[in-house]
């Protein structure tokens, strides 16, 4: 049985770690397999969790790890370029549409 963590912990669907939700950005797919950015971590749904890298966002991109997670059919080709990497790595508290 794992330790009792005071924090709520997710996995990055790209590096695969664990960290606590805090320190991941949080997608969630809407209706018409929209993806996008859940800044404040409110929105309702399921959510995929990735690390604040470019490294772990192009990843997750590449090997359509977001598609895997929400179980439908999404194009997350462009949310790269649709994001502004800034705010990704930085963490504004404003929502951003992604798709």
């Amino acid at each position: 049985m794992s330790p009792k963590r005071d924090f709520p912990v997710r996995m990055c669907i790209a590096c695969r770690r664990r960290k606590s939700r805090d320190e991941l950005r949080r997608f969630v797919c809407l209706q018409g397999n929209r993806v996008e950015w859940d800044v404040k971590k409110v929105l309702p749904g399921r959510g995929a969790y990735v690390c604040p890298d470019r490294a772990c966002l192009d990843h997750a991109v590449r090997r359509q790890l977001f598609e895997r997670s929400f179980g439908v059919c999404v194009d997350a080709s462009d949310i790269p370029e649709r994001i502004d990497l800034g705010g990704f790595l930085d963490a504004k508290n404003q929502s951003v549409r992604v798709g």
